[in-house]
């Protein structure tokens, strides 16, 4: 038997190469060009969740979010949802593009993950109140915890990244970003919300008014997209 080379030694001494990280999988992307894939809830009856020209991040149009006109008081709140089949993923990311052109309006807003599991529902939340930029993560009690790695700044008329990202099959956070403002979050648990037979993952939206006039915002290219284990 011929003795190995030192090619073969150099080889065989070498340390293994990590794995690849998978590459994420696009579940949405809604540049909010072409038709309405979102729908709305709030108070009162004439809140706005509707595709607009008035503002964009990179095209022509937006998705703007707006809530009750008539009789508008102190806490109203409006949420635009979009519902996608879930994955079995070891990852989901959920992000959008924010426009508030007067974050006075706003006590906070939040931007949320639902999903199912084992025939029960979870949700991760992020919170952030305009006044003091505090964000929070939303236990699994479901109340806020603030995480001073999420507070951020909020400017007038500025566009602002926000983005969420979780472990589904361990009911998970996982991260969280508003900006450049971001945190890590692995390992808190999300809140159980109960029972459910639904197979869809949702991003949320939402807002609430801090006095009696209507509040509004703007998103933007949006992105869900998910990692397969």
């Amino acid at each position: 038997m011929r003795p190995p080379t030192a090619q073969h030694v150099a080889l065989l001494a070498a340390p293994a190469r990590a794995p690849r990280p998978a590459s994420p999988h696009t579940q949405f992307a809604d540049d909010m060009e072409g038709a309405l894939h979102w729908y709305g809830s709030g108070s009162g009856s004439d809140w706005i969740v509707a595709l607009s020209a008035a503002q964009a991040h990179a095209a022509s149009h937006s998705l703007h979010l707006s809530t009750r006109l008539t009789d508008p008081a102190i806490g109203d709140t409006l949420v635009a949802i979009h519902n996608s089949p879930l994955q079995p993923a070891h990852q989901y990311a959920e992000s959008t593009w924010l426009y508030l052109p007067d974050p006075d309006q706003l006590d906070y807003f939040w931007l949320w993950a639902q999903w199912a599991s084992a025939g029960r529902t979870y949700h991760a939340h992020l919170s952030w109140i305009l006044a003091t930029g505090e964000g929070a993560y939303w236990d699994h009690t479901g109340n806020p915890v603030p995480v001073p790695d999420l507070d951020h700044t909020w400017a007038a008329a500025t566009w602002t990244r926000i983005g969420i990202a979780i472990d589904p099959a361990a009911h998970q956070y996982v991260s969280g970003f508003a900006g450049a403002d971001a945190a890590d979050l692995s390992g808190l648990a999300c809140q159980d919300a109960g029972a459910s037979a639904s197979t869809q993952i949702q991003l949320e939206v939402g807002l609430v008014t801090i006095g009696a006039a209507a509040a509004e915002a703007y998103l933007d290219d949006a992105l869900v997209t998910y990692t397969i284990p």
